[in-house]
């Protein structure tokens, strides 16, 4: 149908929104992130650019989408840590909100005490709650590692609304959307390998579907699995005891003192067969 080109730089999974009112028939629209630090509104059914808003640091999430009393909105984050609320017709800026490291991950929007919440993490540690309409903050939610994940918003079995993020401390964290507070954590593996380029891609998201009457969280871990987590047991149920980093300090001197004596030996041993060849 068409093809439009945003530059030569990776551009996130687009969002699609069909606008109401005056823009509504035949204008319904497609927002879209690129590396090179834009966001782009484009006509859906033409590929035409109505807006682009540059950010001026690499975005590697998708943009979110809410309505608010004022207006359509969009929201991203970017690698200068700053989440930015746009005005889906116009592109203007509606409020910013800066973090303390990157935004990788994309926002969560949902409706709490009437009025839309967005959620996002950072690699400052933290889940964020933002007021939707000003940008203010209501909460944050600190874990032991950056936040990577695009969170995941979900009511449990008493209606009561639900937070999933994930994070490099090796957990999937469930937390209130109320007030932040944690409601359980569970590990969900170490990495495959000794050394990850932090930031280098979007790891895996948790999502959650109702199964049979019940709450199921899935997750696909970077050490390899796809775990599926009843919600209702999460919290009494550990999936797997969380690695430390333990084994390292301990093994790490004995390396040492074993490379070193090794080393030592062949050095004599080299001298004791130079002194006997000069002999």
């Amino acid at each position: 149908l068409w093809s439009a080109r945003l530059g030569d730089n990776q551009v996130s999974s687009p969002i699609f929104v069909p606008m109401e009112g005056a823009l509504a028939r035949g204008r319904d629209r497609l927002f879209i992130a690129s590396e090179n630090g834009n966001l782009y509104a484009l006509d859906a059914g033409t590929g035409a650019e109505r807006w682009a808003q540059p950010a001026r640091a690499a975005i590697k999430g998708s943009p979110g989408f809410f309505r608010a009393p004022g207006g359509p909105r969009v929201v991203i984050g970017s690698k200068h840590g700053v989440v930015r609320c746009l005005d889906a017709v116009s592109g203007a800026l509606v409020w910013r909100f800066r973090t303390m490291h990157w935004v990788d991950g994309s926002a969560a929007v949902a409706e709490l005490a009437g009025r839309p919440v967005v959620f996002i993490g950072s690699y400052d540690n933290h889940l964020y709650a933002l007021d939707g309409r000003t940008g203010r903050p209501l909460w944050s939610y600190r874990t032991a590692a950056g936040v990577y994940s695009s969170p995941a918003v979900f009511r449990d079995r008493t209606g009561a609304l639900r937070v999933l993020i994930s994070s490099w401390d090796h957990h999937l964290h469930c937390v209130s959307a109320d007030d932040g507070s944690l409601l359980w954590s569970t590990f969900t593996g170490r990495p495959l390998w000794d050394s990850i380029s932090l930031g280098d891609s979007i790891w895996s998201s948790p999502t959650v579907a109702d199964i049979g009457g019940e709450r199921i969280a899935y997750f696909g871990s970077y050490s390899g699995p796809l775990y599926a987590i009843p919600i209702a047991r999460a919290a009494k149920e550990a999936l797997a005891r969380p690695g430390t980093n333990m084994d390292f300090w301990v093994t790490l001197p004995l390396v040492i003192v074993g490379v070193g004596g090794l080393a030592v030996f062949l050095t004599r041993r080299q001298r004791r067969r130079e002194r006997a060849r000069l002999e």
